[in-house]
């Protein structure tokens, strides 16, 4: 059970990773650092995001 949710941690991490977000992860790490870095990420990985990223003329 517990194992399961490490993985997804990672994963995220990863996608962090892939967007230069990581560090913004490392910094809350310890209090909450889980929430932060899928906050984080969900505003990243989001397609309403994504449009508000690259905005489209």
């Amino acid at each position: 059970m517990g194992l399961r949710g490490k993985k997804r941690q990672r994963g995220i991490e990863r996608v962090m990773k892939r967007n230069g977000l990581i560090s913004e992860c490392k910094v809350q790490r310890g209090a909450g650092q889980v929430t932060v870095c899928v906050r984080v990420c969900v505003c990243v990985c989001s397609p309403e995001a994504e449009v508000t990223r690259s905005p489209s003329p």
